[in-house]
């Protein structure tokens, strides 16, 4: 799938699609999605993709997410290749009156290399290169205290995973989490920046230092804005 764009909002789900196995190029979601509520009900949303297989690269999600399940500004569960893409949407924990969500939320990827038990796991199984999380985090007040708004990765399954996957020139925004962070889950991938560092020349330059490696797009500097 290539130069293809998606706008608009939806009730669950992903953004752009529900499962990459194949070729995802230059590509944009900007779909705002409103989780639902109830034992029964999908509660989770994905800016982009819910599980990548495949490769995905050149690719944007914008969208706002607002649910009390799972929320990733790009990617739910990465067992591919993910290289030059970049989240921007804000994400909201947003539980029914004098309920307690416990939502979990990342401004990249909820996990990055997923396994199944019993399925041996590759080397490099789930990799992003040169990719940036710059929305934010939103917790409900009667969630000050639950650990549940990371940065770049939400968490791995195993140690084994974290020791597999790979996250190389990988950031995301420090600005964009308040209270009840995750900071385990900081440790594990990626740089933190501010937004004004992420909107910068500087951070324009090392982008494109690994796109050339990579083959990818050149980053564009935008006074303001992130690249």
């Amino acid at each position: 799938i290539r130069n293809c764009t998606v706008s608009g909002s939806a009730d669950n789900g992903s953004g752009f699609v529900v499962q990459n196995f194949g070729l995802i190029e230059n590509c944009t979601a900007s779909v705002d999605i409103t989780c639902g509520y109830g034992l029964r009900a999908p509660n989770s949303g994905y800016g982009f993709v819910e599980q990548n297989f495949g490769l995905i690269r050149n690719c944007v999600a914008t969208g706002t997410l607002r649910g009390v399940g799972w929320l990733a500004g790009f990617c739910h569960e990465n067992e591919g290749r993910i290289e030059s893409c970049y989240a921007t949407g804000d994400l909201y924990n947003t539980p029914l009156p004098g309920v307690t969500s416990h939502a979990q939320m990342a401004l990249f990827v909820s996990y990055n290399c997923r396994f199944a038990v019993g399925r041996e796991m590759m080397e490099g199984a789930g990799t992003c290169i040169n990719c940036f999380g710059a929305g934010s985090c939103h917790v409900a007040d009667e969630d000050l205290n639950v650990n549940n708004a990371s940065g770049f990765v939400r968490e791995y399954t195993s140690l084994q995973s974290a020791a597999k996957s790979r996250q190389a020139n990988c950031y995301w925004n420090t600005d964009g989490l308040t209270h009840g962070t995750n900071k385990h889950a900081f440790r594990w991938a990626g740089t933190a920046l501010t937004v004004a560092q992420m909107q910068s020349q500087d951070f324009v330059d090392e982008l494109n230092k690994m796109a050339a490696l990579c083959g990818t797009s050149t980053w564009e500097y935008r006074p303001g804005q992130f690249p």
